[in-house]
């Protein structure tokens, strides 16, 4: 659900746009790793859980959360794109924590709010 009343004041996280830079290479683990590029810094955001899952395969648990961020819509954000990131610190912790983006949406397509659908793997 898209929110279209958002104030100014909601926006008090704040967060660092990356994009990918450069080719995926192999960990010794055999895991894929993208190098990632700041585009902005400190980026006034609302960062809102919506849902969690875990689950359990391959004899591991694992555990994903599903987050809306929201920004105030400027012409350098527009070109965020699925496949980006955002790193953010929540509030009280000293982790940079990484988000996925999944979804990109301008809110009423009136250039005002963005809202990102983004995926946090725990």
């Amino acid at each position: 659900m898209i929110r279209t009343n958002h104030r100014a004041g909601a926006l008090r996280h704040r967060v660092t746009l990356q994009k990918p830079a450069g080719a995926a290479t192999r960990s010794a683990t055999g895991a894929d790793i993208t190098p990632f590029a700041d585009v902005l810094t400190n980026l006034p955001a609302a960062v809102e859980p919506i849902a969690g899952r875990e689950s359990f395969s391959a004899l591991q648990l694992s555990a994903e959360s599903t987050l809306r961020v929201t920004l105030r819509w400027s012409e350098s954000l527009a070109a965020i794109a699925p496949g980006w990131r955002l790193g953010w610190k929540p509030p009280g912790q000293t982790t940079m924590h990484y988000l996925d983006i999944q979804m990109v949406i301008n809110a009423e397509m009136r250039n005002r709010w963005l809202e990102l659908l983004c995926r946090e793997m725990v």
